[in-house]
């Protein structure tokens, strides 16, 4: 029988109502075994996450501000036995809260801490649904710590062994499974590492590569990836089919629906990933192929458009730079050495340009210039801010006539210039540079050319 591995966001689980919706779900497909859940998150705008106050909670005990932590505990308890009481369980979690804050007074970390929300969340979702429960502590491993982006360390080598086999068991035994999402453990197996922010969808996405499941299934409260972020267009449509290494040219797609680094072991398995609405799981949503598997499309056909602000472009101005070997070099080096990095790299024959977030030149300016003169012994270096970069991406772009004229004709037709200008050698990606007060305009313009029907 196929195999679906499911996760539902916080989103999807911040309340006993939204609870009972994704039960539904699962029982409504006999193939849906494998369960990864976030902790709860917003019930409304106003509202904080479980993972949030869990950090408050944290910090408050580690200053010894005891009034505002007790405070802060008692939220994070109540969301938790509403939800129970309210889903009608005979779940009595109460020891957990004790075990968690003697845990702290004996030294458990902040990630400890923040992961607890996952870890509460998956054992009353396991009691709701008849499930076993499986702590993420025993499968998945860090052989380091993560660093910023919370990738692991020899990241396809060394998670699928423990966790195919533990998890392969109870499959196999025709046990169904809900699992932690967020966190694992270092290689001693008892010390809690979380991931980044927001990547239960990695700690899923490693159980389906794992386990070579047929469909990865993520659950959110919109109705898949947009073509473009509601930010700065109107009702846009859904994409209906993409490919990672697309998603990867969009930077994701604009509403952080999916985390990127979930990607990785996905397209590696060659798992297909299909993104739902919870409120209206019947909607299509957006299906994710590994990039073989993708169904062809129309001839020039765009899959979404993203934007952002807050772009510079340092050019670099050398008289026969095409002549000058390790030019291009010299100049990431200087970038590399201040801590620096950079978003796209456009050359012409006597200029090449750095286009790098603003806030990271904070600080930076004066030195940078100077390094970059005379490092890379440039005649000149200016740069400009106040720049959005707008990636217009669709895989059905390779090979065919007219794409960037129609792009560039849709921007004149509204009177926007562009500063940057840039294809990449998939040919599947092209970026526009604009004026930031010009991003709003840019993107609608060019997503009436190729998207709105």
């Amino acid at each position: 029988m196929a195999l679906k591995v499911v996760k539902f966001g916080g989103s999807s689980l911040a309340n006993a109502k939204q609870v009972l919706r994704a039960i539904d779900i699962v029982k409504a497909d006999s193939r849906r075994t494998v369960v990864v859940v976030s902790a709860p998150g917003k019930r409304h705008p106003d509202d904080i996450k479980i993972t949030d106050l869990l950090y408050q909670w944290y910090v408050l005990v580690k200053v010894r501000d005891y009034a505002p932590a007790y405070r802060v505990w008692r939220r994070i308890k109540n969301r938790f036995y509403d939800i129970v009481t309210n889903l009608g369980l005979e779940l009595d979690i109460s020891h957990e809260f004790v075990q968690i804050r003697k845990n702290v007074r004996e030294g458990a970390s902040e990630d400890y801490v923040a992961s607890r929300g996952e870890y509460l969340m998956a054992k009353i979702m396991a009691k709701a649904l008849g499930y076993e429960f499986m702590d993420a502590k025993d499968f998945i491993r860090f052989n380091s710590s993560p660093g910023k982006n919370g990738r692991l360390a020899t990241f396809d080598r060394y998670y699928n062994e423990p966790l195919t086999h533990s998890l392969a068991q109870m499959l196999l035994a025709n046990k169904c499974v809900v699992i932690p999402g967020f966190y694992g453990a270092m290689l001693d197996g008892a010390t809690i590492k979380t991931f980044s922010r927001n990547s239960s969808d990695l700690s899923a996405a490693i159980v389906a590569a794992a386990l070579n499941a047929d469909v990865f299934e993520k659950f959110t409260d919109v109705p898949g990836i947009y073509a473009a972020s509601n930010e700065f267009v109107e009702n846009p449509q859904s994409i209906v089919s993409a490919t990672y290494r697309e998603l990867g040219e969009l930077a994701i797609d604009p509403n952080g629906v999916f985390h990127p680094e979930a990607m990785y072991p996905l397209q590696a398995a060659r798992v297909r990933t299909v993104i739902l609405n919870v409120n209206d799981p019947s909607a299509p949503g957006t299906i994710i192929y590994p990039d073989e598997q993708a169904p062809k499309l129309p001839s020039g056909k765009i899959l979404g458009i993203n934007a952002r602000r807050g772009f510079s472009a340092v050019t670099l101005y050398r008289t026969a730079m095409n002549r000058q070997i390790g030019f291009g070099r010299r100049a990431l080096e200087v970038l590399e050495h201040m801590g620096i990095s950079y978003d796209h790299f456009p050359s012409g024959r006597d200029t090449v340009s750095l286009v790098i977030e603003t806030g990271q030149l904070e600080g930076k300016r004066e030195r940078l210039v100077e390094r970059l003169i005379g490092f890379c012994q440039a005649d000149e270096v200016k740069i400009e801010d106040e720049i959005a970069l707008i990636s217009t991406v669709g895989r059905a772009m390779r090979n065919t006539a007219g794409v960037a004229a129609r792009l560039l004709g849709s921007l004149a037709k509204v009177d926007i210039s562009t500063r940057v200008i840039d294809q990449g050698a998939t040919e599947m990606n092209i970026v526009v540079g604009v004026a930031n007060d010009d991003c709003r305009k840019a993107v609608n313009a060019i997503y009436d050319e190729f998207i709105r029907e």
